[in-house]
């Protein structure tokens, strides 16, 4: 059974909520190659995580094209999304009534854009029906 170091222990002890992520630099693969406990455990966790991620964003983007509230969804490859909406005020505050935040980014070249981070299932459902 491969060792841990103290900071591996430390880090199993936050998974699967939070994944340590090794920055892949040179350095970094001599501790992987010492912590082989990375690649069994946390690599595949995280390799999870993204896929659900990545089927939540689509189907928040859908169901968040399909509001009356959202004019747009910009595309994105990021763990959020950019939508116009027709009053970003009335977003907000059906939002935050659904318990949930969302980002304000409006600037003049975004007068009327939200900044929404895909959640769990639960969450985005919340979203959605706050906004239906």
């Amino acid at each position: 059974m491969p060792r841990r170091t103290t900071s591996g222990a430390a880090a199993a002890a936050y998974l699967p909520d939070f994944l340590p992520i090794v920055h892949p630099s040179p350095l970094n693969f001599r501790w992987q190659a010492k912590n082989p406990w990375f690649e069994a455990d946390v690599v595949p966790a995280l390799r999870e995580r993204v896929a659900q991620l990545l089927v939540e964003r689509e189907k928040l983007a859908g169901g968040l094209a399909r509001s009356p509230l959202i004019t747009r969804v910009w595309p994105s490859d990021a763990n959020f999304l950019l939508v116009d909406c027709t009053d970003p005020d009335e977003v907000l505050a059906r939002v935050r009534a659904a318990g949930l935040i969302i980002r304000d980014v409006r600037q003049p070249a975004l007068p009327k854009s939200l900044r929404i981070s895909v959640g769990t299932p639960e969450q985005n459902a919340r979203l959605l029906e706050s906004l239906a």
